[in-house]
Protein backbone atom coordinates (compact mmCIF):
# COMPACT_ATOMS: atom_id res chain seq x y z
CA UNK A 1 0.00 0.00 0.00
CA UNK A 2 2.61 2.22 0.79
CA UNK A 3 4.24 1.41 -2.84
CA UNK A 4 0.97 2.05 -4.15
CA UNK A 5 0.63 5.68 -2.30
CA UNK A 6 4.35 6.45 -3.55
CA UNK A 7 2.99 5.59 -6.94
CA UNK A 8 -0.18 7.64 -7.10
CA UNK A 9 1.54 10.90 -5.43
CA UNK A 10 4.32 10.25 -8.63
CA UNK A 11 1.77 10.65 -11.09
CA UNK A 12 0.18 13.41 -9.60
CA UNK A 13 3.11 15.56 -9.26
CA UNK A 14 4.33 14.39 -13.13
CA UNK A 15 0.72 15.46 -14.76
CA UNK A 16 -0.20 18.49 -12.68
CA UNK A 17 0.42 20.72 -15.22
CA UNK A 18 -2.02 18.72 -17.69
CA UNK A 19 -4.60 18.55 -14.78
CA UNK A 20 -4.82 22.56 -14.12
CA UNK A 21 -5.31 22.53 -18.01
CA UNK A 22 -7.87 19.69 -18.01
CA UNK A 23 -10.20 20.38 -15.65
CA UNK A 24 -11.45 23.88 -16.46
CA UNK A 25 -11.68 22.78 -20.18
CA UNK A 26 -13.91 19.99 -18.90
CA UNK A 27 -15.85 22.05 -16.37
CA UNK A 28 -16.94 24.16 -19.34
CA UNK A 29 -17.71 21.03 -21.62
CA UNK A 30 -14.66 21.96 -23.85
CA UNK A 31 -11.42 20.17 -24.85
CA UNK A 32 -8.47 20.58 -27.24
CA UNK A 33 -6.87 17.98 -29.43
CA UNK A 34 -3.88 17.23 -27.71
CA UNK A 35 -5.83 16.24 -24.41
CA UNK A 36 -7.84 14.42 -26.28
CA UNK A 37 -5.78 11.48 -24.89
CA UNK A 38 -7.09 12.25 -20.87
CA UNK A 39 -10.81 12.95 -22.01
CA UNK A 40 -11.37 9.40 -22.74
CA UNK A 41 -10.71 6.40 -19.97
CA UNK A 42 -10.85 2.70 -21.25
CA UNK A 43 -13.80 0.69 -20.79
CA UNK A 44 -16.59 3.81 -20.74
CA UNK A 45 -18.92 4.24 -23.15
CA UNK A 46 -18.24 6.71 -26.46
CA UNK A 47 -21.26 8.41 -28.30
CA UNK A 48 -20.82 8.62 -31.92
CA UNK A 49 -22.69 8.13 -35.23
CA UNK A 50 -23.34 5.27 -37.63
CA UNK A 51 -21.23 6.03 -40.44
CA UNK A 52 -23.64 4.53 -42.97
CA UNK A 53 -27.26 6.10 -41.39
CA UNK A 54 -25.55 8.67 -39.13
CA UNK A 55 -28.20 7.68 -36.15
CA UNK A 56 -26.71 7.88 -32.62
CA UNK A 57 -24.79 4.41 -31.55
CA UNK A 58 -22.33 3.57 -28.66
CA UNK A 59 -19.13 1.43 -28.58
CA UNK A 60 -16.68 1.08 -25.76
CA UNK A 61 -13.40 2.78 -25.51
CA UNK A 62 -9.97 0.48 -24.86
CA UNK A 63 -7.55 2.70 -26.09
CA UNK A 64 -6.28 5.81 -28.90
CA UNK A 65 -3.12 7.18 -30.02
CA UNK A 66 -2.29 9.75 -32.55
CA UNK A 67 -2.22 8.91 -36.33
CA UNK A 68 -1.15 10.03 -39.70
CA UNK A 69 -3.24 9.14 -42.67
CA UNK A 70 -2.23 8.87 -46.35
CA UNK A 71 -2.18 12.82 -46.98
CA UNK A 72 -0.14 13.58 -44.12
CA UNK A 73 -2.69 15.12 -41.94
CA UNK A 74 -3.31 14.19 -37.96
CA UNK A 75 -5.89 12.43 -36.26
CA UNK A 76 -6.74 11.32 -33.35
CA UNK A 77 -7.16 6.75 -33.55
CA UNK A 78 -9.62 5.39 -30.88
CA UNK A 79 -9.45 1.69 -30.46
CA UNK A 80 -12.88 0.41 -29.79
CA UNK A 81 -15.50 -2.47 -29.28
CA UNK A 82 -19.11 -3.46 -29.48
CA UNK A 83 -21.13 -6.47 -29.98
CA UNK A 84 -22.16 -8.26 -33.03
CA UNK A 85 -23.28 -11.21 -34.70
CA UNK A 86 -21.63 -12.29 -37.90
CA UNK A 87 -24.20 -15.43 -38.52
CA UNK A 88 -21.87 -17.69 -36.50
CA UNK A 89 -20.86 -16.40 -33.82
CA UNK A 90 -21.91 -13.58 -31.29
CA UNK A 91 -19.73 -11.74 -29.19
CA UNK A 92 -17.43 -8.60 -29.46
CA UNK A 93 -16.23 -6.93 -32.76
CA UNK A 94 -13.68 -3.77 -33.01
CA UNK A 95 -13.90 -0.90 -34.22
CA UNK A 96 -11.85 2.42 -34.88
CA UNK A 97 -13.17 5.58 -34.64
CA UNK A 98 -11.13 8.51 -35.82
CA UNK A 99 -10.96 12.61 -35.08
CA UNK A 100 -9.28 14.65 -36.91
CA UNK A 101 -6.98 17.43 -35.60
CA UNK A 102 -8.31 20.49 -34.90
CA UNK A 103 -7.02 24.10 -33.12
CA UNK A 104 -8.30 25.31 -30.54
CA UNK A 105 -11.18 24.53 -28.71
CA UNK A 106 -14.01 22.43 -29.41
CA UNK A 107 -17.15 21.51 -27.27
CA UNK A 108 -16.63 17.84 -26.17
CA UNK A 109 -20.65 16.86 -27.68
CA UNK A 110 -19.30 18.51 -31.07
CA UNK A 111 -16.55 15.82 -31.77
CA UNK A 112 -17.26 12.94 -34.12
CA UNK A 113 -17.18 10.75 -31.05
CA UNK A 114 -17.31 11.81 -27.25
CA UNK A 115 -18.27 10.12 -24.15
CA UNK A 116 -21.52 9.17 -23.69
CA UNK A 117 -21.59 11.22 -19.93
CA UNK A 118 -20.89 14.49 -22.39
CA UNK A 119 -24.07 14.18 -24.05
CA UNK A 120 -26.89 16.71 -23.68
CA UNK A 121 -29.28 14.13 -22.61
CA UNK A 122 -27.66 11.35 -22.18
CA UNK A 123 -30.64 9.47 -20.36
CA UNK A 124 -32.86 9.66 -23.80
CA UNK A 125 -30.32 8.54 -25.43
CA UNK A 126 -29.15 5.60 -23.92
CA UNK A 127 -32.80 4.11 -23.14
CA UNK A 128 -33.11 4.27 -26.92
CA UNK A 129 -29.79 2.83 -27.16
CA UNK A 130 -30.61 -0.36 -24.95
CA UNK A 131 -33.99 -0.71 -26.27
CA UNK A 132 -32.05 -0.99 -29.86
CA UNK A 133 -29.80 -3.44 -28.26
CA UNK A 134 -32.79 -5.98 -26.73
CA UNK A 135 -34.22 -6.05 -30.60
CA UNK A 136 -30.83 -6.30 -31.99
CA UNK A 137 -30.78 -9.45 -30.17
CA UNK A 138 -34.29 -10.67 -30.94
CA UNK A 139 -33.32 -10.22 -34.29
CA UNK A 140 -30.25 -12.76 -33.98
CA UNK A 141 -31.51 -15.68 -36.85
CA UNK A 142 -34.31 -15.21 -39.84
CA UNK A 143 -36.77 -12.99 -39.11
CA UNK A 144 -38.96 -11.70 -41.71
CA UNK A 145 -40.10 -8.07 -40.79
CA UNK A 146 -41.56 -4.83 -42.67
CA UNK A 147 -39.16 -2.08 -42.76
CA UNK A 148 -40.05 1.73 -43.28
CA UNK A 149 -37.62 3.73 -43.66
CA UNK A 150 -33.89 4.47 -44.51
CA UNK A 151 -31.53 1.73 -45.37
CA UNK A 152 -28.43 1.00 -47.22
CA UNK A 153 -25.49 -0.55 -48.57
CA UNK A 154 -21.81 -0.11 -49.40
CA UNK A 155 -20.76 0.71 -53.03
CA UNK A 156 -16.96 1.44 -53.69
CA UNK A 157 -16.25 2.69 -49.96
CA UNK A 158 -19.32 4.98 -49.53
CA UNK A 159 -22.64 4.33 -48.16
CA UNK A 160 -25.86 4.41 -50.74
CA UNK A 161 -28.93 5.28 -48.45
CA UNK A 162 -31.71 3.93 -49.94
CA UNK A 163 -35.70 4.21 -49.05
CA UNK A 164 -37.59 1.43 -48.47
CA UNK A 165 -41.03 0.50 -46.99
CA UNK A 166 -41.48 -3.41 -47.96
CA UNK A 167 -40.95 -7.13 -46.24
CA UNK A 168 -37.10 -7.36 -45.22
CA UNK A 169 -35.50 -10.90 -44.64
CA UNK A 170 -33.17 -10.32 -41.60
CA UNK A 171 -30.70 -12.94 -41.96
CA UNK A 172 -26.72 -12.61 -41.07
CA UNK A 173 -25.32 -16.24 -42.36
CA UNK A 174 -26.94 -16.25 -45.74
CA UNK A 175 -26.25 -12.26 -46.32
CA UNK A 176 -22.37 -13.28 -45.91
CA UNK A 177 -22.53 -16.31 -47.99
CA UNK A 178 -24.25 -13.92 -50.71
CA UNK A 179 -21.78 -10.95 -50.29
CA UNK A 180 -18.68 -12.62 -48.86
CA UNK A 181 -16.68 -9.73 -50.07
CA UNK A 182 -19.04 -6.87 -48.49
CA UNK A 183 -17.34 -4.29 -46.14
CA UNK A 184 -19.33 -2.93 -42.88
CA UNK A 185 -18.91 0.89 -43.24
CA UNK A 186 -16.13 1.53 -40.84
CA UNK A 187 -15.76 5.48 -39.26
CA UNK A 188 -11.48 4.85 -38.83
CA UNK A 189 -11.73 4.16 -43.04
CA UNK A 190 -14.23 7.34 -43.37
CA UNK A 191 -11.72 9.68 -41.13
CA UNK A 192 -8.52 8.37 -42.32
CA UNK A 193 -9.53 9.20 -46.26
CA UNK A 194 -12.01 11.88 -45.49
CA UNK A 195 -10.00 13.95 -48.04
CA UNK A 196 -10.88 11.83 -50.49
CA UNK A 197 -14.19 10.25 -49.47
CA UNK A 198 -13.56 6.71 -51.18
CA UNK A 199 -10.99 3.98 -50.03
CA UNK A 200 -7.67 4.24 -52.24
CA UNK A 201 -7.37 2.23 -55.31
CA UNK A 202 -7.30 -1.70 -54.79
CA UNK A 203 -7.37 -1.54 -51.01
CA UNK A 204 -9.67 -4.18 -49.88
CA UNK A 205 -11.08 -3.68 -45.97
CA UNK A 206 -10.99 -6.61 -43.37
CA UNK A 207 -14.56 -7.34 -42.84
CA UNK A 208 -15.01 -6.88 -39.06
CA UNK A 209 -14.25 -10.36 -36.89
CA UNK A 210 -16.73 -11.21 -34.44
CA UNK A 211 -14.89 -12.92 -31.44
CA UNK A 212 -17.13 -15.56 -29.43
CA UNK A 213 -16.26 -15.04 -25.83
CA UNK A 214 -19.40 -17.33 -24.55
CA UNK A 215 -21.40 -14.39 -23.45
CA UNK A 216 -25.26 -15.73 -23.83
CA UNK A 217 -27.57 -12.64 -26.07
CA UNK A 218 -30.01 -13.17 -23.42
CA UNK A 219 -28.06 -12.76 -20.27
CA UNK A 220 -26.77 -9.26 -21.98
CA UNK A 221 -26.69 -6.61 -18.89
CA UNK A 222 -27.64 -2.74 -20.16
CA UNK A 223 -24.09 -1.80 -20.19
CA UNK A 224 -23.89 -4.65 -23.07
CA UNK A 225 -27.39 -3.93 -24.50
CA UNK A 226 -26.20 -0.12 -24.99
CA UNK A 227 -23.01 -1.05 -27.27
CA UNK A 228 -25.01 -3.36 -29.91
CA UNK A 229 -24.58 -2.97 -33.62
CA UNK A 230 -27.34 -1.22 -34.54
CA UNK A 231 -27.97 -2.29 -37.68
CA UNK A 232 -28.81 -5.83 -39.23
CA UNK A 233 -27.35 -7.39 -42.50
CA UNK A 234 -30.56 -8.50 -44.56
CA UNK A 235 -32.98 -8.33 -47.89
CA UNK A 236 -35.19 -6.12 -48.97
CA UNK A 237 -38.00 -7.67 -51.31
CA UNK A 238 -39.72 -4.88 -52.54
CA UNK A 239 -36.07 -3.03 -53.40
CA UNK A 240 -34.65 -6.25 -54.23
CA UNK A 241 -31.31 -5.30 -52.46
CA UNK A 242 -28.95 -6.83 -50.17
CA UNK A 243 -28.31 -4.06 -47.54
CA UNK A 244 -28.06 -3.11 -43.93
CA UNK A 245 -31.32 -2.18 -42.02
CA UNK A 246 -31.83 0.46 -38.94
CA UNK A 247 -33.37 -1.02 -36.05
CA UNK A 248 -35.08 1.19 -35.10
CA UNK A 249 -37.31 1.50 -38.34
CA UNK A 250 -37.90 -2.55 -38.36
CA UNK A 251 -41.27 -3.93 -37.02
Amino acid sequence: MKHLDLLIDCVKKVYVSTTQRLLPLLKHGEITYDLLWALFKPNTPVYTTCFGTKKPRCVTYDSGEEKINRSKKKYFSMECRHFDFDGKAFGKASITLAIPKFRGTKLINTLEAFPLKHHRDEKRVRSELVQCGRKFVRLIGTHLCHCQGEAFYMDDGDPVRVSVDSRVMTDADFFWKMNPNYSRPRADLAATVWDRHRLPPGYEPPRDQVKSDDVEPVELKEGDLLICCPTVPGFSFGEKMWGEFILSILV
